[in-house]
């Protein structure tokens, strides 16, 4: 037996799908509401299509604007359905009150025909309006053929309330909050005047349109400015990323630790669109509090979203209220950073203190330090009902767990975290030595912001980060993490068959890892190096030095059941939870030196739902590898982008889907501003978009060579998902500019602008259409 799942995978037979492949499956297998004068060549060429329609029962589309919903409650059934040739049929049964998990329930599944609801037979919109006209607490009668055949089943189900089982997609932006129109850029104006030219404008333009009017309606209080931005005006994703990156780059420059932090406190305020709350009178307090009340539910979230992405199925509105919880919680969080500030000038002047004039440290306090600190100590305190201890010039162990601030002169240091902090802020400022970070916990550290702020500062020496679980090495969920290494070839290890969510990474809260110099090595297996999950905005900064970043197995398995392959999400990655949640913003930002990038499935300037992913490499003969959707991609109502702006580069992505690739209402580029370039890449690549998305690939310089095999270099996908509902085609666009003699498969030469695909009038939907490319 086989089963078909949307998303390119196929379960056959009991063949063992792993833990982490098959819930991804699930995810993805959310079926795609068809709406779709532009549209695109098929996604890579074993991707299934959506139906010809699909509602959810109780939830369909919904109006942006909260004040637009109707005051009442409304019935919710939890079941998906899509029109086929049978009639109406399951697609999914989701948690509420059939009990669903995707594709399991005790009585109704996928695949059984509707037969009536309540007597009445009627289309998918007819089902949708008339649950949605009863109240939650009444009875539904559903009468229904199973898929195997046999006799009409019926069962009665009790409506619950909508409310309990929707996350925040449609609510609309927050009180008050406005996300400016981002600026008109360089690309924008070349790619509309080429346009123009092609006399491709007037569909453009639709689509364009179509995108403005989605991303209203998926609108969320807390979806990230940068995705807002880039659906509205798609052709300037570039514009709208220089002014982040303009924000981000001078983090790299040598900074004392407190103007840093005030400068991190201002940035994470804007890029999560949180209020400075500082006015607050026990923000501490609220943070335990909610740890108090969240902690358990959190540290579940944060697991189901690496290996399911997804909420979890058991009690799906508890994890639906901390989701709405979530921003009120980071900002309790993010207005204690200045706090932490003034506490880090205070940790110093109390080492400069203990250096100074020495004196005996109290009983009651050697007490409490024993098992917690091995080695000369200097100085120690109770602050906040935490313990400050200042160490001395020598090779010191720090157990991180109980301690709440450690100011180290000198000596290589072990420092060791093996369970999540309890207290509200931690604090470790190292001075000098090749230092060994070690977590062995998840939620533990180093630099774990767990329903509190953590921050580590060390000055110099070639020091050691490494933890075994999840959560660490500048980790925020429902928190704050940074991590600021000044000096030292470093290296960051995440990568047992635990780990995930580090290296800047952050769930409703802010994580940064900033290293300012150094040849640094960066490993990790997944959901790591930049990752902005929903409310999250997840930050990793390299100054200087020439850099290896990988998030590539083996733990991890291809979602899509690829041999040799494996998950990455990393590397400049936003993701958010289909239907419930959007995604954050996660960004890598190298500034010099020659980098190698290497990325499993989906990575390196990708975002999934309604995240913005970001990488930005600024110098450098750089490397990047890739699998699938990879080096400038984005999938499903998402933002993702790649500039590269120096160096000759190579970019290698053998999988579907990279290299300014977009699909399902996504915008996608990638950028190289100079240099002799390589790039490699297969189907639906190299400046494409499929499913009524926007991709682009834009080299400006440089005697560049090119490999794909279809649906590449400017050459749109399919649009079977919405062109019955939209009629607007995808839009393509691949443009070389530079005097350089350039290599391009046929029929694509210098010197040349075309024009790429047509409209089959007999099947729009799946005509290969439209685009541009130019090399000049």
């Amino acid at each position: 037996m086989t089963t078909e799942i949307p998303g390119r995978m196929k379960l056959v037979g009991c063949d063992p799908v792993p833990r982490y492949a098959r819930q991804w499956l699930l995810a993805l297998a959310i079926v795609a509401r068809p709406t779709g004068v532009w549209s695109g060549e098929s996604h890579p060429p074993d991707q299934p299509r959506a139906p010809a329609a699909t509602a959810q029962l109780s939830t369909g589309p919904r109006p942006p604007p909260t004040a637009n919903r109707p005051s009442r409650k409304e019935g919710y059934a939890g079941l998906r359905l899509t029109q086929s040739p049978r009639g109406v049929v399951v697609a999914r049964v989701l948690p509420g009150p059939v009990a669903g998990t995707g594709d399991i329930s005790t009585t109704i599944g996928p695949g059984d025909l509707i037969v009536s609801m309540n007597g009445r037979s009627l289309d998918v919109a007819g089902y949708v309006a008339l649950v949605r006209s009863l109240a939650p607490g009444e009875t539904l009668q559903i009468a229904y053929r199973p898929k195997s055949g046999g006799d009409v089943r019926t069962i009665d189900v009790v409506l619950d309330d909508r409310a309990r089982w929707s996350g925040t997609i449609g609510d609309g932006l927050a009180p008050g909050r406005v996300v400016p129109r981002p600026e008109p850029g360089d690309t924008e104006a070349l790619l509309l005047a080429e346009s123009d030219a092609l006399d491709l404008r007037h569909g453009l333009d639709a689509l364009l349109a179509a995108l403005n009017t989605k991303q209203d309606a998926l609108l969320a209080p807390d979806t990230p400015a940068l995705v807002v931005q880039a659906l509205r005006r798609p052709l300037s994703f570039d514009r709208a990323e220089a002014a982040f990156a303009a924000r981000v780059r001078p983090l790299g420059a040598p900074r004392p630790l407190v103007p840093t932090l005030l400068t991190i406190h201002r940035l994470i305020l804007d890029a999560l669109a949180l209020p400075d709350v500082q006015a607050r009178p026990d923000l501490s307090g609220e943070l335990q509090a909610a740890r108090h009340q969240y902690g358990p539910l959190a540290a579940k979230l944060l697991t189901t979203l690496r290996d399911q992405l997804s909420f979890p199925d058991t009690n799906l509105p508890s994890y639906l209220r901390l989701a709405r919880a979530g921003s009120d919680i980071a900002a309790s969080a993010v207005a204690l950073l200045p706090t932490i500030a003034r506490r880090s000038a205070e940790l110093e002047r109390v080492a400069r203190e203990a250096l100074a004039i020495p004196r005996p440290i109290p009983r009651a306090l050697v007490t409490r330090l024993r098992g917690l600190v091995d080695g000369p100590i200097l100085a120690a305190k109770l602050v906040d009902g935490g313990l400050w201890v200042v160490g001395g010039d020598g090779p010191n162990r720090y157990e991180m767990d109980r301690l709440a601030a450690v100011f180290d002169i000198g000596g290589a240091d072990l420092y060791s975290f093996s369970r999540p902090f309890q207290g509200t802020y931690r604090i470790i400022i190292d001075a000098a030595g090749d230092d060994t970070y070690l977590g062995t916990g998840d939620l533990a550290g180093p630099a774990g912001g767990t329903f509190s702020v953590d921050v580590i500062d060390d000055r110099a020496g070639d020091d050691h980060y490494s933890s075994t679980g999840q959560g660490s090495i500048a980790a925020a969920l429902f928190g704050i993490a940074v991590l600021i290494d000044e000096a030292g070839d470093d290296q960051y290890l995440n990568e047992t068959r635990d780990a995930g969510w580090s290296q800047g990474a952050a769930l409703y809260g802010a994580a940064l890892l900033l290293d300012r110099k150094g040849n640094d090595r960066y490993r990790a297996q997944v959901f790591a190096q930049g990752v902005g999950g929903p409310g999250g905005l997840g930050l990793l900064i390299d100054a200087s030095g020439n850099d290896t970043y990988v998030a590539n197995g083996p733990e991890f398995p291809s979602v899509y059941n690829t041999p040799a392959v494996f998950a990455g999400f990393s590397q400049g990655f936003g993701v958010g939870v289909r239907g419930y949640a959007a995604g954050g913003l996660g960004a890598l930002y190298d500034l010099s030196g020659a980098d190698r990038y290497i990325v499993g499935e989906l990575g390196q300037g990708t975002s999934y739902y309604q995240g913005a992913g970001i990488l930005h490499d600024v110098t450098g003969n750089d490397i990047y590898i890739g699998s699938r959707y990879a080096q400038g991609s984005a999938a499903h109502q998402a933002a993702g982008i790649l500039i590269d702006e120096a160096g000759n580069d190579a970019y290698v992505c053998p999988g579907p889907a990279g290299q300014g690739a977009a699909w399902d209402q996504s915008v996608a580029m990638l950028v190289d501003e100079g240099g002799d370039d390589v790039y490699q890449g297969s189907t639906l690549a190299q400046g494409a978009a499929a499913q009524e998305a926007v991709g682009v690939l834009l080299d400006l310089g440089g005697q560049d060579h090119y490999e794909c095999t279809e649906s590449c270099l400017g050459q749109s996908g399919d649009n079977a998902y919405h062109y019955q509902t939209d009629r607007v085609f995808s839009f393509s666009a691949m443009v070389d500019r530079g005097g350089s003699v350039d290599a391009y498969p046929a029929p694509r030469t210098n010197s040349k602008l075309m024009r790429t695909g047509s409209v089959d009038e007999a099947q729009p939907a799946q005509s290969h259409c439209c685009g541009l490319f130019l090399d000049d």
